[in-house]
């Protein structure tokens, strides 16, 4: 039973150097950065506006040539009853 708690207490420590270390070095990179961002928050950001930028453009496409075909039909039917 002592074999399994001292193994356990070795993991946990383990554990607790390695989330350290990470604190650190993503600590350290944030204080060296020139834009006060970590470079994965800056891609992911980036990444995230080329997103929506795509989302979008079908949508307002469809609206456009939404409007384009009623300014069409409305043509259309004034034509025809012109005539």
């Amino acid at each position: 039973m002592e074999i399994l708690a001292a193994v356990g207490l070795i993991e946990n420590i383990v554990g607790i150097v390695n989330l350290s270390d990470k604190l650190i070095s993503k600590s350290t990179e944030l204080c060296r950065s020139s834009k006060g961002a970590l470079g994965e928050n800056i891609k992911t950001k980036i990444t995230t506006k080329h997103l929506l930028m795509f989302s979008r453009k079908p949508e307002d496409y469809i609206v456009t040539a939404g409007k384009t075909l009623q300014f069409l039909c409305i043509l259309h039917c004034t034509i025809v009853t012109n005539y």
